[in-house]
């Protein structure tokens, strides 16, 4: 806070909690939404109680007790310092052991987002800080470990270590990462049609006995839960399901969405693979209902992650082949999976007589010639990401046919209807790169992606762009061409007059500058 004024009388009272009201009013501020005097230092207990309430169903612990333990910080806090977090693991770098200690092992690792910080009109993140992990040995009952989590919060501002939050490192579960299990189909209940995609049927059902759980000295059944059944369409060699099984096992707890067995419909004599089911459903689901609720910190996240997810894909040697918002899921609002891993392929093998997907995420190289890579995938993240910021998918108003992929094949870029703040605008254009050499890489994107931090420039260009944004009007899926086609078919081959061509394909379409947001003067972020 910007100290106006020290006086004699100030320096005298000292603690701030002694002040008399009109001197609170000076510590403390009036709330920019609500007009009444914060209850701390830029923090507005009513106001936001009411915003971490609105984003409960974003985050879990996995424990319902942890979950509601850490609800209740949040909606009690009166100071920004009362509060903690669930922080994702995924979310932690480097963790490196420190020291073990009589009850507990410390650690240290780098918090990409960093703590809650506040201002005089809002609250931000810090950015990446260094912090240090507790695990507590020996613990028989996590009420020992939310004891000392209220401990440590009591005293915190007060000469002892800050608390920031609670995480949970899932390679405690690791072996069980291995470990699928056949699933009798009469221990599915309440079977319920969801989908259809390109390759297969989708499903949700509850499984009445629920995955395998382990705690330190044993294991245990989950009970009932809801999950999702995949079938494969026109499956005439059992050794495509069992790949694709192969597949979504080998990524799983890698920002793909986890698969627990198989199972046998008898009354359709086919195979269904039994995964975790993903409450919001795919992203484009969740773009199409839930578009205002996503800030530009929470399109972050999701971006984050599906990059994250395709890194991994990509360190393994493989592609996916098949990437669009229709294969990846939300089991939370900001927590995206990629799945569908039927296509996925290593990337020395390619059919160029087989060429399929969606038209509007499919870079040219592969609508032209078949020819696929790990670039291919970055391409189609590059059509992801405009989808994330803007709401609408490519080529939603225009025919998929073959018009459209000599379009792309020379060059076309889908029309961008939101203005995005330039950090996201480079990332993007460097995907779309018509060159797959000049394109990033996965484990490229993801470090440029976790590079973006919320001072400074990027909040003045996330300023900007809502403030151009607000007669901004979402994408209707009413309005889709009937000819467009959002699911992935075979895709025949066009030969494309003038495609090697450079002049023809660079620099049929570029990104205008007018809808590019630069930096601006205020540096208030949503």
């Amino acid at each position: 806070m910007k100290e106006t004024r020290k006086t004699e009388e100030m320096e005298e009272i000292g603690k701030p909690e002694e002040l008399e009201s009109d001197e609170s009013e000076y510590y403390s501020g009036k709330c920019s939404e609500c007009s009444q005097y914060n209850t701390g230092r830029g923090w507005c207990h009513p106001c936001n109680a009411k915003q971490f309430q609105n984003e409960f169903d974003e985050w879990t612990s996995g424990d319902r007790e942890i979950d509601k333990f850490i609800q209740q910080t949040q909606l009690s806090a009166n100071k920004c310092k009362e509060i903690i977090e669930w922080i994702s693991f995924d979310r932690l770098e480097n963790v490196t052991y420190l020291a073990k200690g009589g009850f507990g092992t410390v650690y240290k690792a780098d918090w990409l987002d960093g703590v809650i910080k506040v201002s005089e009109v809002d609250w931000y993140r810090n950015g990446k800080q260094v912090v240090c992990l507790k695990s507590l040995d020996n613990l028989t009952n996590k009420n020992d470990f939310l004891q000392e989590v209220k401990n440590q919060l009591k005293f915190r501002g007060k000469k002892s270590i800050a608390i920031y939050g609670i995480t949970k490192n899932p390679s405690k579960n690791e072996y069980m990462m291995e470990i699928i299990e056949w699933i009798s189909f009469d221990r599915l209940e309440n079977v319920t049609y969801l989908a259809k995609g390109g390759f297969g049927t989708v499903y949700k059902a509850d499984w009445l006995d629920g995955v395998i759980k382990v705690s330190e000295v044993d294991w245990y059944r989950n009970g009932k839960q809801v999950v999702c059944l995949k079938s494969l369409d026109n499956l005439t060699n059992k050794n495509d399901f069992l790949q694709e099984v192969k597949n979504q096992l080998k990524f799983r707890g890698k920002k793909s969405i986890a698969i627990y067995g198989i199972t046998k419909n008898p009354s359709k004599n086919e195979y269904m693979m039994v995964m975790n089911y993903a409450k919001y459903g795919s992203l484009r689901k969740v773009l199409n209902n839930r578009f205002e609720k996503l800030s530009w910190q929470r399109k972050f996240y999701i971006l984050s992650d599906i990059a994250q997810g395709l890194k991994n894909i990509h360190e393994m040697g493989l592609m996916h082949k098949d990437f669009h918002p229709g294969n990846i899921v939300n089991p939370v609002l900001t927590l995206s999976y990629i799945t569908d891993f039927g296509l996925c392929k290593p990337v020395t093998k390619n059919d160029p007589e087989k060429i399929y997907g969606v038209i509007p995420y499919m870079a040219p190289e592969t609508l032209s010639r078949g020819e696929y890579t790990q670039a291919s995938d970055i391409y189609s993240f590059g059509m992801i990401m405009l989808e994330v910021l803007t709401s609408y998918p490519p080529y939603y108003n225009v025919p998929h046919n073959t018009n459209l992929v000599i379009d792309i094949c020379k060059g076309r870029k889908p029309e961008i209807k939101y203005e995005i703040p330039r950090f996201f605008k480079e990332i993007m254009e460097k995907c779309w790169n018509f060159e797959p050499p000049n394109r990033l890489t996965a484990k490229e994107l993801e470090s440029q992606l976790n590079s973006y931090s919320y001072g400074g420039k990027i909040r003045r260009q996330i300023k900007a762009a809502n403030k151009s944004n607000k007669s901004f009007i979402k994408y209707d899926p009413n309005e889709i061409h009937p000819e467009a086609i959002y699911t992935s078919r075979l895709i025949p081959k066009t030969t494309i007059p003038g495609y090697d061509t450079f002049d023809s394909r660079q620099n049929f379409f570029s990104i205008p500058d007018n809808i590019i947001v630069e930096d601006d003067e205020t540096q208030e972020m949503e």
